[in-house]
């Protein structure tokens, strides 16, 4: 019996396949993480003010003249026109957006290396993609890294495949690609890679072509609607709540004046890359030696995206979050994907080279399934509704709560506060500590988890950037010993890694 590898009905069966598996694991990998309990709540505000501010934006920033502005537009736009068909704020349906936005990335993926090299490279490394640890991670999380990826990439496969060098194309991709960069800044790694395709696809004739002043114009448009968006409306709440927030935690490598910091950008490139091919990543290596050697424009083209971006995210990654590994991920596969079909290609001579290549490609398959798998036998979705349950159960009627965002999406007719709060007080009114930040929210309920404690430390050294992400544990459970009473949990009830505690407040009348 043979198998007809060009058959599309086989294509349509093997992904079919993997459509399912993620369907079923929607909801089980990751667990549900606080940013996407954040963006849950935005979007459910969202249907009623039209601002892109929600619950567990609240607290401090209100005193700004509009703070909406702050935040993305076009995600909250399309996770709040889902939320609009149900009665009550729900994960599962922004998870299944991400997972349409991912396998929208594996088809303009495969679009894009079906132009530079061939079909069976093409879906070679779209199913690569489609069964990475990174794919999985992404496309499941109701956050922003897979629409803008899936944007990001959309803008370069349309340019690519614009063989005849259309002025509109340009100007599509450039919208894109400027949606892209509202949904996450991270996508102007992008830029340097677009540019150098342009120069390598039409050289001499570049400032000729059409689709160039096309997607220079889209770009432009793209820029303009993000200084409406968040810029311009309100410029004084922008640059100062900015300042605020982000100053030391968010600043690009390249903009911190610090050699250490640049070189740790670097560092973190290595790293992400890591989580974005896993052992995929030795492939990816040997072909750069082979597609230097092969020394036609498509091959310099395909390394050519990939270096600009690994540079640009060691200059523009403010730091090494596990998310951003998916805007490297597609463009890194591809480099596996073809020393993988070159070595395959070859006839078999019986020779070492022979052995140790094909056996070096299926080792590393085996345990890049294997890591993947692995991430999905714990329930992850299990553990949090078991945390949520024994919070529930300690809040009252009227409760107000501080903690970690997950449990929002189970007390979301409470008010609730982000615990981050606790801290952004004292940069919010210097002079403040620990304890008027508590007296001034005034919670009944504080909840501690895996998600808050590593950020409860008394031992971070000043000089590290996070050093003003966190809380005093000594001033916390200082001030807890005599103004809260621990409410009894059970010692197996864990979230992301440590114990449920949950502290009710002892407020004088």
């Amino acid at each position: 019996m043979r198998i007809n590898l060009s058959d599309r009905r086989l294509w349509l069966l093997i992904f079919g396949g993997i459509l399912i598996l993620h369907l079923l694991t929607l909801l089980r990998y990751p667990p549900p993480f606080v940013d996407e309990a954040w963006l849950v709540s935005r979007a459910w505000a969202f249907k009623d003010t039209g601002h892109q501010f929600g619950p567990l934006d609240a607290g401090l920033g209100e005193q700004f003249a509009g703070i909406w502005t702050l935040n993305q537009w076009l995600i909250t736009v399309l996770q709040s026109s889902v939320l609009r068909f149900f009665a009550q704020p729900e994960l599962l349906p922004l998870r299944a957006l991400s997972l349409v936005e991912g396998f929208g990335l594996l088809v303009v993926s495969y679009w894009t290396t079906n132009r530079l090299s061939g079909k069976t490279v093409a879906i070679c490394s779209t199913l690569l993609l489609a069964l990475s640890r990174i794919f999985f991670h992404t496309a499941h999380m109701a956050r922003y890294d897979i629409l803008a990826t899936f944007l990001v990439y959309s803008a370069l496969a349309i340019i690519v495949n614009d063989r005849r060098g259309r002025f509109w194309v340009g100007l599509a991709a450039g919208l894109l690609a400027g949606l892209a960069v509202e949904t996450h800044l991270n996508t102007l790694i992008f830029f340097p890679a677009f540019a150098l395709y342009f120069v390598l696809e039409y050289r001499f004739e570049l400032f000729r072509m059409p689709n160039t002043w096309g997607f220079a114009l889209g770009t432009g448009l793209g820029a303009a609607f993000y200084l409406f968006l968040h810029v311009l409306q309100y410029p004084d709440t922008y640059f100062k709540v900015n300042k605020l927030l982000y100053s030391k935690t968010q600043t690009p490598p390249v903009l911190s004046g610090n050699l250490q910091s640049l070189l740790q950008g670097f560092e973190n490139v290595g790293f992400l890359l890591l989580l974005a091919s896993g052992a995929m990543i030795l492939l990816s290596l040997l072909a750069i030696s082979l597609l230097i050697r092969r020394n036609e424009k498509a091959a310099w083209q395909l390394l050519g995206i990939n270096i600009t971006l690994w540079i640009g995210a060691a200059l523009l990654f403010p730091n090494s979050m596990g998310h951003y590994a998916i805007y490297l991920a597609p463009a890194c596969l591809w480099l596996a994907a073809e020393f993988l079909v070159d070595t395959f290609r070859k006839p078999w001579q019986g020779r070492p080279w022979d052995y140790a290549s094909r056996s070096l490609i299926l080792g590393v398959l085996v345990a890049e399934l294997a890591l993947t798998s692995k991430l999905l036998i714990p329930n992850g979705y299990q553990d949090y509704q078991r945390a949520q349950a024994k919070v529930d159960a300690a809040v009252k009627p009227g409760d107000t709560i501080i903690g970690s965002q997950v449990y929002w999406l189970g007390l979301y007719d409470h008010p609730y506060y982000s615990w981050e709060l606790l801290f952004l007080y004292s940069r919010f009114y210097p002079g403040t500590n620990l304890e008027d930040a508590l007296q001034y929210f005034r919670p009944d309920i504080l909840v501690i988890d895996g998600y808050v404690d590593p950020y409860i430390n008394d031992t971070l050294d000043p000089a590290e950037r996070w050093y003003d992400y966190r809380i005093s544990r000594k001033e916390l459970f200082d001030y807890l010993a005599t103004h809260a009473k621990q409410v009894s949990m059970p010692d197996n009830v864990t979230y992301a890694d440590r114990p449920v505690q949950v502290y009710r407040l002892i407020w004088n009348p």
